[in-house]
């Protein structure tokens, strides 16, 4: 049997379409607190399922953030503290946010508008680490 791929780009109005979703998605994530280990299976559990579709649509930083704060499992909390989690979650929280406004600042067939330095995740999170946020935390 053969199998045929379309190997044919996906076309600037999907890719609209994909980014706006995410953004949608993104306002939805990472909205309770990490106060019981409950809670932060929670937000791990989102973590890691925004790690792939934040890498593939090109937010490398929100993506790295994610995977970090997924690997903060509650052994590690017990060593360094909670407050390693919850400043976890916060640059993932900050990252979202502006990975959303930036995701949903295309206009109609994803001609992009100029981002300012502000809302561009990537350049508010210092090349993939959110500023403040040591990576052997």
């Amino acid at each position: 049997m053969v199998v045929r791929r379309d190997r044919r780009p996906i076309g600037a109005p999907r890719t609209t379409g994909l980014l706006l979703a995410f953004a949608e998605e993104l306002d939805t994530r990472f909205l309770y607190e990490a106060e019981t280990e409950e809670a932060r299976n929670g937000l791990r559990f989102e973590a890691r399922s925004c790690v792939s579709s934040a890498g593939t649509l090109g937010f490398t930083a929100l993506s790295d953030a994610c995977r970090t704060l997924d690997g903060r499992d509650e052994r590690r909390i017990a060593q360094a503290g909670p407050e390693t989690f919850r400043r976890r979650l916060g640059a993932v929280r900050m990252l979202a946010r502006r990975s959303a406004a930036c995701a949903a600042a295309l206009p109609p067939h994803g001609r992009p508008r100029a981002t300012s330095p502000a809302t561009h995740p990537r350049s508010a999170a210092g090349q993939g680490r959110p500023s403040g946020v040591r990576s052997d935390g």
